[in-house]
C-alpha cells in the first residue's frame, strides 16, 4: 500500500510537489550535471537584446572576429598543450552553441 502524506502539497503538472520549473531545472543539474526539461536559459532569452546580448542564432550569421556580447551555459572548456595558454570555450543557449576563443592576453587581465 502507497502511503501519502495529507498535509503534502499536491504534485504540479511537471510532477514535483510545490515546484516551479526553474527550480527543477536547478534541481537536475545540482544531482545529475544535466536536464531534459526546457534550456535553462529559455526563459531569460526575450530580455537579451534590451541589453545587448545576442543569442547564437542572431551570431551564427555574423563574421568572424567581431565583438559581441552573448550568454550562454559553458558546456565545454578546452585549453590544449599547444595553444600557448589559449582556451576555446562552448556558450551554448536555447537556439544553439558558439565556440568563443579566449586569447591569454584577456584572461590575463
Amino acid at each position: 500500500m502507497r502511503r501519502r502524506r495529507v498535509d503534502a502539497a499536491p504534485p504540479t503538472e511537471s510532477g514535483m510537489a510545490g515546484s516551479m520549473p526553474r527550480e527543477e531545472i536547478v534541481w537536475d543539474y545540482a544531482s545529475l550535471g544535466l536536464t531534459l526539461r526546457r534550456h535553462p536559459l529559455a526563459r531569460s532569452g526575450p530580455c537579451w537584446p534590451s541589453v545587448g546580448v545576442m543569442s547564437y542564432e542572431e551570431l551564427k550569421d555574423l563574421p568572424d572576429g567581431r565583438l559581441v556580447t552573448a550568454c550562454g551555459i559553458v558546456t565545454l572548456r578546452q585549453q590544449p598543450d599547444t595553444a600557448n595558454g589559449t582556451i576555446v570555450v562552448s556558450l551554448e543557449d536555447e537556439t544553439g552553441a558558439v565556440q568563443v576563443i579566449v586569447w591569454k592576453s584577456l584572461r590575463d587581465e
